[in-house]
């Protein structure tokens, strides 16, 4: 009898300990939001955010933030070059080039092109040799010219290079394009579900494209051989293609950003103003890295499930957000998938 009331006891207690130990909830998943908040009047990155200064509808209702977060990440950025132009663009290379530059040390590149199909010609890496090497390989080959491209399948590509379980690190793809998409098997909608799978920040830089009556590409080009570099300048343009617009879609649903260079000088109509486009090329990716740096990381619990489901997401200042900067901008994703519990997306 005194063995049962022991036994009793001992149990009871193991119960009592169990009551204690604290259950965390794992039936939604994480979803993670690099936000960029960029003033209005100076266009630079908006500090010293907390959590009371934003607000997340999520399918059009409020919900709770679970994290705030403005600690400087690593970053993981694939460059997307269109090589449709035929000859190397002298400001593909330039400004590739420049966003290097501007990274740090512990920062990863990768680059792919694409023309009518896409190509990765360097994965994930820190190494500067490397990418010096793969983007002087990629932009020297001669291509044949073509008034539109794959541009989506380029943006495909980019995206699943990226790994969207690397927490630590922040995701971006930068395209340089002549924007006349005309051959991809991918959709806008289906690059823009991969962006968002893959938390991707999207920019975007559209330059001119111009064809003479011999189908060249017109400008300046850079011809890299495996001993010497050449510049030959082309004869002016005799027509400048129009862009078609095909990134704006992709950006307005990802948070993205879309610049267009085409300032054109009046000594040589049609032909990039190179020592410009030098300035303007450090100018950008200076501050590119810099929005990409002072990006805050939200987190909300989301839905979850085993059938993914897309769920709208707005990420906007609260009162107290709007009082502090007034004309600030919020540039977020559009939303997120639903994922397995105890995951993040």
């Amino acid at each position: 009898m005194l063995r049962l009331k022991i036994l009793i006891c001992l149990l009871a207690s193991v119960a009592v300990a169990q009551s204690r130990i604290p259950h965390f909830e794992t039936a939604a998943n994480v979803v993670l939001m690099d936000v960029q908040v960029l003033d209005g009047d100076t266009n630079r990155p908006v500090p010293g955010l907390e959590a009371e200064d934003f607000e997340v509808l999520e399918n059009g209702a409020p919900v709770a933030l679970a994290s705030v977060s403005s600690r400087r990440l690593s970053l993981d950025v694939v460059i997307a070059v269109d090589t449709s132009g035929g000859y190397a663009s002298a400001g593909i290379d330039r400004l590739s080039r420049a966003v290097f530059d501007a990274l740090g040390p512990e920062d990863r590149v990768g680059l792919v092109s694409f023309s009518r199909k896409p190509t990765r010609e360097l994965p994930l890496t820190d190494s500067e040799g490397l990418f010096r090497s793969a983007i002087q390989r990629t932009l020297s080959q001669r291509r044949k010219f073509s008034e539109t491209s794959g541009l989506y399948d380029g943006l495909l590509e980019a995206a699943r290079m990226l790994d969207a379980e690397a927490t630590d690190r922040r995701n971006a793809v930068l395209t340089i394009t002549y924007d006349r998409e005309g051959h991809s098997r991918a959709k806008s909608g289906t690059v823009v579900e991969a962006f968002l799978r893959y938390r991707v920040h999207f920019e975007a830089v559209v330059l001119p494209l111009g064809i003479d009556h011999s189908g060249l590409t017109m400008g300046t080009a850079t011809l890299m051989g495996p001993r010497v570099v050449k510049t030959r300048t082309i004869p002016p343009r005799t027509e400048i293609l129009p862009p078609f617009g095909s990134v704006k879609p992709v950006a307005d649903r990802t948070g993205g950003w879309m610049e267009m260079y085409y300032e054109l000088p009046p000594r040589a109509p049609g032909v990039l103003d190179q020592s410009h486009f030098n300035r303007t090329a450090t100018e950008y990716a200076e501050a590119l890295v810099r929005r990409w740096r002072s990006a805050y990381r939200l987190s909300i619990r989301g839905e979850s499930g085993e059938t993914p489901t897309f769920r709208s997401v707005e990420v906007r200042l609260s009162e107290t957000g709007r009082a502090k900067y007034p004309h600030a901008t919020v540039y977020s994703r559009s939303g997120y998938y639903s994922a397995p519990a105890g995951t993040s997306r």
